[in-house]
């Protein structure tokens, strides 16, 4: 208990450093954007795209049905803990209130951070876990993932990945040292 209690203020201070320094660095002189003004380097008249984008879901696992009227992209890291939070309290009531009823699908993209050290082989892993059955399946091994780790950039210990293989009953394939997951 006494080291979450400085999780809250600390995230704050973090998250403040982060928004800051991007205002910081993002923001440079006559490029503020005035209201009803066109953007920077675009033409007056020649308005931006405005409604639903067009999006390729590309060949990505996907949660629902495949004609559903919405489309959720969600690019995710497996240690990332907003990632953990989101599958824990959003996910659930997605599925319930959204996936399940037809009004949309979810597309995962797996989006491993460079600074989690085992995202890539947990997405690899998972990937290796669809190309022996299916999106299901894939969704089988990322639930898995999520519900064991503890979303700290090393949360899950690699030595874990065989044993959520063969309890779905697949086969473990050790991930590659180098992977792509495009």
């Amino acid at each position: 208990m006494k080291n979450n209690l400085y999780l809250v203020p600390l995230s704050i201070i973090i998250a403040g450093a982060l928004i800051g320094g991007g205002i910081y660095l993002g923001v440079r002189p006559n490029t503020i954007q005035q209201p009803n003004a066109p953007a920077v380097g675009q033409q007056p008249g020649n308005q931006p795209p405005s409604g639903p984008a067009k999006v390729s879901v590309d060949d990505d696992p996907m949660l629902g049905n495949k004609n559903a009227p919405l489309t959720l992209i969600e690019f995710a890291d497996f240690e990332c803990p907003f990632c953990k939070r989101s599958f824990d309290e959003l996910l659930p009531e997605l599925k319930k209130n959204y996936i399940n009823t037809g009004k949309l699908k979810l597309v995962y993209r797996d989006f491993p951070l460079s600074f989690h050290a085992n995202a890539h082989k947990e997405a690899e892993a998972a990937e290796c876990a669809r190309s022996q059955g299916s999106d299901a399946t894939y969704f089988k091994f990322h639930d898995q993932i999520y519900t064991q780790t503890t979303s700290n950039g090393t949360g899950l210990t690699l030595t874990y990945l065989p044993v959520i293989a063969k309890s779905l009953g697949l086969t473990y394939i050790k991930p590659s040292s180098a992977i792509s997951l495009d």
